[in-house]
């Protein structure tokens, strides 16, 4: 999976994230639809990466939680 810098399949995703199966899908749907990470077809398996605007997201969303506290 060299040449997909930074993807992982959806079983990595799911047992890193304590989220039921059922739970994941939807999120990981939401999150496909609003463009904050791609699904992408690699040799014989689907691996999804973060996208420029899920990176964004990401910094902007830690930002606002330090600012918070």
């Amino acid at each position: 999976m060299s040449n997909v810098s930074g993807a992982v399949t959806k079983s990595k995703i799911y047992y890193r994230s304590f989220l039921t199966y059922s739970r994941l899908k939807v999120y990981m749907k939401l999150l496909i639809e609003n463009g904050l990470i791609e699904c992408i077809d690699y040799e014989d398996n689907r691996v999804y990466r973060t996208t420029d605007k899920g990176t964004s997201f990401l910094q902007a969303y830690k930002g606002i939680r330090e600012l918070i506290g």
